[in-house]
């Protein structure tokens, strides 16, 4: 006689019933023996599922009962279970069993904040809130006025021997001090509680205000990002810098382009449908960090060239000029000029099809002139502090051919004149506070220097691979020096250092990680102290533009986030009489630079603490070729 297959019968429950006082249920039913697999089921007295989840017989199941716990803390309630039994024949639901939370190990109550509240000036917070004594982790979470994430993060309750980040709970209170990551403007902070029954829901929000005074060290970005900081948002990343120079697209705007004039070179208009977006990107930058200067670079020595023949389909897709406009620079064979490039391969050399932008003629008066009223708009709408000028030279001409750079077009004379007509005229057409910075390399720039309000020193190197010499490292103290006692007031130096490659076309990853080598972060300190003893401008330590990336990337250093304060001492002055050593002091602290050939010792009344060394003493030493930022107690 045949023996048909057959689902598996029901299972009998067996616990919980009734009240139980253990929030960390455990459900045991009796096997079946044909059953493959358990589904348990928990819904609570609304019939809502608390959980819900298959088990394989083998898995759950001894002798001649299973038995599963969870893992989380069920609320006070009550509920009802179940347990549906299956094989590859059926499956079989069981009858309702009933039971009762009533426990005091629950999970942690909501929170209630106590400080901070109110308006701070300090940069360094300190999270106050009362004390669950149920719970064992709490969660602190603080968004920017624009709900970005600025501090999301778990600190174990302290005790003595945690690898993780901890709570001070002492007299019904907790505290977190987080000394880093805040920027000027409104915060909301909650906290909620964890133990091993669950999580506690959110406490309410309770809001501050940093209105935080500027601070050295001052960091600057060229047109590039930070790298190293992908949770942050755009705006947070630029708004950690106290300067910027890009394109107008920083602020969401563009040079206003039609059908009938696509030509952004042409155009001396920002996009008037672009401009309320573009306040509100600054508004938001500036609550940010209201130190922060913004100043749109505008081309005027060269442009992307693109024919008639390979113009896009839509109107805009063109090149920065006209293909046959008499602005375009022209050789002695009549053919346009390579202005700029990039190695995109990534094998050591530029060709011609890598040649990204072709060489203007600026000394024409017409085309000088339509960079001068750009500068007026850039004033004009308020919406940019400045103007950024690339290539800027009083030493070479920088008419050659890029590809060879064998001769030039245009004369030194002729250049330099150029440029002064342009600088003249933009004086004359915007506010006496609209700013202009030129690139000036490592080299002074005598004749600009009564138009101009600062230079960058965009620092080259001899190779990618390795580091400054002595002699560049003098030639940059010196240029620093000049422009600082001779620009024009405000003055907004703006010094960068160019980091050791190790692997030439690394990827995103390999260009973090290279940047952090211990050999990048001493220049990356020897650049910022020269910086802070040699000036009162701004600093970046970003990659070399010879890698086929993107130029001026980098990371951010926490070596940045030192709050020195304002300026108290002169500039560039030695300490003890030492050449190459210079110390220089400021409100909350002082910045040392050694380039003297030799380690130094440094030593101080009081005892004070290396940002970068965490040492805590009077005397502290610094290695040649680096520097240090020494933090009052």
């Amino acid at each position: 006689m045949a023996v048909w297959p057959a689902s598996p019968t029901s299972t009998t429950l067996l616990t919980p019933l009734g009240t139980i006082d253990d929030a960390m249920v455990q459900f045991t039913w009796n096997m079946e023996s044909t059953a493959t697999w358990y589904r348990l089921y928990v819904w609570d007295n609304s019939q809502q599922k608390q959980f819900a989840q298959w088990y394989e017989s083998s898995q759950v199941c001894s002798g001649t009962t299973c038995t599963v716990t969870l893992n989380f803390a069920l609320s006070n309630d009550d509920y009802q279970w179940f347990i549906k039994t299956w094989n590859d024949d059926g499956s079989t639901w069981s009858s309702a069993q009933s039971f009762t939370v009533s426990s005091s190990q629950t999970k942690p109550q909501a929170i209630t904040l106590v400080s901070p509240s109110g308006t701070s000036e300090n940069a360094s917070q300190t999270f106050v809130w009362n004390q669950d004594i149920s719970a064992t982790w709490y969660q602190l979470f603080v968004w920017d006025n624009n709900q970005n994430k600025v501090v999301s993060t778990w600190y174990e309750i302290e005790d003595n021997y945690s690898q993780y980040d901890e709570a001070a709970c002492a007299d019904n209170s907790c505290s977190v001090t987080v000394s880093s990551g805040f920027f000027s403007g409104s915060h909301e902070w909650f906290v909620r509680a964890y133990n091993d029954y669950g999580t506690g829901a959110w406490s309410n929000g309770m809001a501050f205000t940093l209105e935080l005074p500027k601070s050295y060290p001052s960091v600057f970005q060229a047109w590039s990002v930070i790298e190293n900081k992908p949770s942050e948002s755009d705006s947070t990343k630029i708004a950690r810098h106290d300067l910027i120079f890009d394109g107008t697209w920083v602020l969401d705007l563009g040079w206003e382009v039609t059908e009938n004039q696509p030509y952004e070179g042409l155009s001396t208009s920002l996009d008037p449908e672009l401009l309320t977006q573009a306040q509100t990107k600054r508004n938001e930058l500036l609550l940010k960090n209201p130190d922060l200067i913004i100043i749109a670079s505008v081309l005027y020595r060269e442009g992307e060239y693109i024919t008639s023949q390979n113009e896009g389909p839509e109107y805009w897709e063109v090149g920065y000029l006209p293909a046959n406009s008499s602005y375009w620079l022209k050789d002695g064979n009549g053919d346009f000029v390579p202005a700029y490039g990039e190695d995109a391969d990534g094998d050591g050399t530029i060709e011609t099809d890598e040649v990204l932008s072709s060489l203007i003629d600026f000394t024409d008066a017409d085309f000088q002139n339509i960079i001068i009223q750009k500068a007026k708009e850039l004033n004009d709408t308020g919406l940019f502090d400045g103007i950024f000028l690339d290539w800027w030279n009083e030493t070479t001409a920088t008419t050659g051919n890029y590809i060879n750079w064998q001769g030039t077009i245009k004369t030194l004379e002729e250049e330099t004149q150029a440029r002064l007509d342009i600088l003249k005229g933009i004086r004359n057409q915007v506010d006496d506070d609209f700013l202009i910075l030129v690139n000036t390399n490592t080299k002074t720039v005598p004749q600009s220097a009564p138009y101009i309000n600062g230079i960058y020193m965009e620092s080259a190197k001899d190779n990618y691979g390795t580091g400054y010499s002595l002699t560049e490292i003098q030639e940059i103290e010196t240029t620093l020096t000049w422009a600082e006692a001779t620009v024009a007031t405000p003055r907004i130096n703006c010094l960068e250092g160019w980091r050791v490659v190790y692997d030439y076309t690394g990827d995103l990853d390999t260009r973090v990680e290279e940047r952090d080598s211990s050999e990048n972060k001493k220049w990356m300190r020897m650049f910022t102290t020269l910086s802070l003893t040699h000036s009162d401008g701004y600093v970046l330590f970003g990659d070399d533009n010879t890698q086929p990336s993107e130029d001026h990337l980098h990371n951010w250093h926490d070596f940045w986030d030192a709050n020195l304060g304002n300026v108290i001492g002169q500039k560039a002055q030695s300490y003890n009489n030492t050449e190459g050593l210079f110390i220089r002091e400021f409100e909350n602290g002082w910045a040392v630079y050694n380039r003297s050939g030799s380690s130094q010792n440094v030593t101080f009344t009081t005892t004070i603490t290396g940002k970068y060394s965490s040492t805590t003493a009077t005397a502290h030493t610094i290695p040649d070729f680096d520097g240090e930022i020494f933090l009052k107690q």
